[in-house]
């Protein structure tokens, strides 16, 4: 979809499974008309799922797992991904256009909400605390969706960059510039605080909708990635102390969906909605992207227990035993289906770890990874950073074993200004133009006001 063409949504249920609180206790009403006339308390209710339903990690995690080290190329791949796997996208590309399409599709889905508030009929307490909740949750959706444009279409790292246009009103018609990256921060805690008011929760049993936590696990998020090292490690702290990390024991049940210990925040999965794990290993049993040997490599088969858990060996259409990426395995009778897990304690763990070592406390990085890697590996021996730049590549390493195949790892090498490196002959120097996704073809046919990335086609 164009950025720009005025649509209306049709809002179907969103149903979450046994574990989900009342928000699935709906019917199905007919789309919200273009005056954003809410008739009442639950059809602003449905609305929101609706916007709970339209997000997805599969694209950007299409994008973000096959552009780095952590896949090769299987043997039924064929043009699967070849663009991003060879660094030959442009702007007519098609998984960039959907990562556009599909995040601007969801902020103008929270932007009707958050304009026709207004409209909703409140009849009692109860029903104006529901709305600000409903409202709450929406700012949350609107900067998590524009953080997201950010990250993969502005260089991040450069407050005086052209970031992505932070679109706050449903008017489609309109044709904005992009903001600056400087400005897209601002606007995204602006967003956040209005979260973090409104929302009633402070940590949900049922991670599939946000949560104070999550606001707060999102903000040490961004916060990690403007610099500011010292809010994101109290920020991140403060969400570890109220959800630690889950232990050796159960670790493996977050990847089976038999838990929710350690995760912040998620997208529910249920059978016929898209299964994020058949984007490596097919239902059809096609090898697409295999785990790369550089990657397991560096995992420890015996005392690591995520070794098992990310990869596995499977026999393709072809009759070959290969290297499967086992992290999303879903069931029988629905492969590759899981839960998108968006926000972890682990993650948030991560963060201290890093931060602690951009300011040299050595000793607090080290204490940090020592409570990580001894829920992850059986016999393990603590570590003691003895410099800066031994603690920021262990780090790095370990940001790559625990959050393998969750959109991390692109993100991390621009952040390190890092080239991806994965043989002599596939190697993408940290300054090229590829580092960053191209601003979508489509958006140019709409929107004269905008400008491209350096080193793509389209106006500078």
């Amino acid at each position: 979809m164009k950025l720009h063409k005025h649509i209306k949504y049709i809002v179907g249920i969103f149903l979450l499974g046994a574990t989900s609180c009342s928000f699935t206790d709906i019917n199905p009403k007919d789309f919200v008309g273009d005056n954003n006339a809410f008739e009442s308390v639950d059809q602003f209710r449905q609305h929101l799922i609706g916007g709970y339903k339209d997000m997805s990690l599969k694209t950007s995690m299409h994008i973000s797992s096959i552009v780095v080290d952590d896949v090769s190329l299987g043997g039924q791949a064929g043009g699967f991904g070849s663009d991003n796997y060879n660094w030959t996208y442009v702007a007519a590309s098609g998984d960039q256009n959907a990562e556009w399409s599909k995040n601007y599709r969801v902020i103008n889905h929270v932007n009707r909400m958050i304009q026709g508030v207004v409209n909703v009929p409140i009849n009692s307490d109860e029903d104006k605390k529901n709305v600000d909740d409903y409202m709450g949750q929406a700012y949350f959706i609107r900067a998590y969706s524009h953080f997201d444009l950010l990250r993969f279409f502005a260089d991040f790292s450069t407050p005086s960059s052209l970031g992505i246009p932070y679109i706050l009103e449903p008017h489609l018609e309109d044709q904005p510039e992009r903001n600056k990256v400087e400005e897209c921060f601002t606007l995204l805690h602006k967003d956040l605080d209005k979260a973090m008011e409104l929302i009633v929760e402070e940590s949900s049993t049922n991670p599939a909708f946000a949560s104070k936590l999550a606001v707060k696990a999102l903000r040490a998020r961004i916060l990690f990635y403007e610099q500011k090292y010292a809010e994101a490690q109290s920020l991140a702290t403060e969400v570890l102390n109220a959800q630690p990390i889950v232990n050796l024991a159960r670790y493996s049940h977050i990847w089976a969906d038999q838990t929710n210990d350690g995760v912040i925040f998620k997208l529910s999965r249920n059978p016929g909605e898209e299964a994020i794990g058949t984007m490596y290993y097919g239902i059809d049993n096609s090898s697409l992207f295999t785990p790369s040997k550089s990657f397991m490599n560096v995992i420890d088969s015996v005392n690591d227990i995520r070794y098992e858990l990310w990869f596995t060996r499977a026999e393709d259409r072809d009759g070959a035993i290969v290297d499967v990426v086992n992290k999303y395995p879903g069931t029988d009778s629905n492969r590759g289906l899981n839960d998108q897990k968006v926000l972890r304690s682990a993650e948030m763990l991560l963060i201290v770890a890093e931060c602690q070592a951009k300011t040299s406390d050595l000793s607090g990085a080290s204490a940090t990874i020592n409570t990580l890697r001894k829920e992850r590996l059986i016999n393990y021996t603590e570590v003691n950073f003895q410099s800066k730049e031994e603690a920021l590549t262990e780090i790095l390493l370990e940001r790559r074993k625990e959050l393998a195949y969750e959109g991390h790892r692109y993100f991390d090498l621009r952040r390190h200004r890092l080239p991806i490196v994965r043989t002599e002959n596939l190697y993408l120097p940290a300054d090229d133009h590829h580092q960053i996704q191209p601003i979508p073809e489509a958006e140019f046919n709409a929107n004269i006001n905008m400008v491209q990335n350096p080193g793509y086609a389209g106006k500078q």
